[in-house]
């Protein structure tokens, strides 16, 4: 199975390619790299919690109290509209 790419890493190519992150000054480079994999770890915390809150209202749905009762509606009230 292909490796799907993440919304980050979507953004870093797109980024990439419109201003080149590989240029002559590495300070630049730093920064964007740092911002980058900081972006990343937010980005797995945010899909291990979304996976965990999804299993936890899967059974609360199955035992008729379900938290949530859209994707759409656990994404706004957890990161607003």
């Amino acid at each position: 199975m292909e490796n799907k790419k993440t919304a980050v890493d979507f953004f870093l190519k797109e980024m990439s390619d419109i201003i080149g992150i590989v240029n002559t000054d590495a300070f630049q480079n730093l920064l964007m790299i740092d911002a980058y994999n900081k972006a990343k770890q937010m980005e797995k915390e945010q899909i291990m919690e979304a996976c965990g809150f999804g299993f936890n209202d899967g059974q609360a749905y199955m035992d008729g109290n379900p938290k949530f009762q859209s994707a759409e509606q656990y994404y706004n009230e957890t990161y607003g509209k």
